[in-house]
C-alpha cells in the first residue's frame, strides 16, 4: 500500500484586526499570518477497506469526523469519487487548541498529501475551495510563509517574508474555544488599531526587524484577557525578557520575540510553571 509523510507547520497571527461583524454572522478580519518552524507530521497510508481512519496518541485530538483531517479526506474522496481507504496518523508537536492553527495545518497537509498520494493533479483553485469548506485558517497553510488575510480569513495573499527571527511559544494549558472568543468580542476597542495594514506595509518597505516586531497586535486580547486573566499574566511574565509579546489567534498560546541573549533565561523561567514551552523560528 502507498504511503506518504507531510510536514504540517504551526502559525501565529502577527496581527489580528477584527474590523466588524458581518450580516452573515461572521466577522470581517484582517491578519498577517506567519508560518513557524514548529511542526506536526502527517503520515497518509492507503488501506484496503474503503474508509477513513485517524490515529493520534493524544486523547484531546479527535479521531473521528470531528477531526479536520477527516473532513479533508472525506471531501476529496467525494469530489473525486475515490473508492480507496486512508489511514491518517497525526504526530503532534503543535499545542492543541492553542491558537497556532494545528488542526487547520493538519487538514491542509492532508489535502496536499492526498493530492500527491492519489495523483489527483488538483489545481491551486480546487485545493483552495476544499480548504474553505473545512475552516478559516486552512487556506493559509496551502501557501505558508507570510501572508495577508482578509474576509473571514479565507482571502489569502502571500506577501514578502517576515525576516527569520527567533520566537518563544508558551501554552498555559487553558483551553479557549474559538466560538467563545468570537462571542465575547469587545467591539468598543476592536477594529481601531488596523495593525495588519501597517505591518504589511512595513514588511514590504523592508523595515528593520525590531521595527516590525513593535507592530504586532491582536484585537482578541481585549476580551480574552478579561475572561482569562491567567493568559494576560503569562504575557506580563514574558515581557521582561522580550522585545514584544502577543497572544496568538483566539488564544491561549502566547509568543514573544526574546531580547538578545535572553532566550535561555526566559525558557527556564517559563518551564518552571508551564508544560508547553517551545523555541522556534519564523520562516
Amino acid at each position: 500500500m502507498k504511503k506518504i509523510t507531510i510536514n504540517s507547520p504551526a502559525k501565529v497571527n502577527l496581527t489580528l484586526d477584527i474590523i466588524k461583524k458581518r450580516e452573515d454572522g461572521y466577522h470581517e478580519l484582517e491578519m498577517v499570518m506567519q508560518e513557524l518552524e514548529l511542526k506536526d507530521e502527517i503520515v497518509l497510508e492507503e488501506i484496503e477497506k474503503n474508509e477513513i481512519r485517524i490515529r493520534c496518541i493524544l486523547p484531546e485530538v479527535p479521531i473521528n469526523e470531528k477531526n479536520l483531517c477527516w473532513k479533508a479526506a472525506e471531501i476529496i474522496k467525494e469530489k473525486k469519487d475515490i473508492k480507496k481507504g486512508i489511514l491518517i496518523r497525526i504526530k503532534k508537536k503543535i499545542p492543541v487548541a492553542g491558537g497556532l492553527g494545528g488542526g487547520s495545518s493538519n487538514a491542509a497537509a492532508t489535502i496536499k498529501g492526498l493530492n500527491e498520494l492519489w495523483e489527483l493533479n488538483l489545481e491551486e483553485k480546487e485545493m483552495q475551495e476544499i480548504a474553505e469548506q473545512i475552516g478559516m485558517d486552512v487556506a493559509f497553510f496551502l501557501y505558508g510563509g507570510t501572508a495577508f488575510a482578509e474576509g473571514r480569513g479565507e482571502k489569502i495573499k502571500k506577501i514578502k517574508s517576515f525576516p527569520k527571527t527567533k520566537m518563544i511559544v508558551c501554552n498555559p494549558g487553558i483551553p479557549v474555544s474559538t466560538k467563545t472568543a468570537y462571542s465575547n468580542i469587545d467591539y468598543e476597542k476592536s477594529g481601531k488599531v488596523l495593525a495588519s495594514r501597517k505591518l504589511k506595509q512595513a514588511i514590504e518597505q523592508g523595515k528593520e526587524t525590531k521595527e516590525l516586531i513593535q507592530l504586532i497586535h491582536n484585537d482578541f486580547e481585549f476580551s480574552v484577557f478579561r475572561d482569562f486573566p491567567k493568559i494576560e499574566k503569562l504575557k506580563e511574565e514574558m515581557q521582561e525578557n522580550s522585545l514584544n509579546v502577543l497572544m496568538s489567534g483566539s488564544g491561549s498560546t502566547v509568543f514573544c520575540f526574546p531580547k538578545e541573549n535572553e532566550a535561555k533565561k526566559l525558557m527556564e523561567k517559563l518551564k518552571e510553571k508551564y508544560k508547553t514551552v517551545v523555541k522556534t523560528f519564523t520562516i
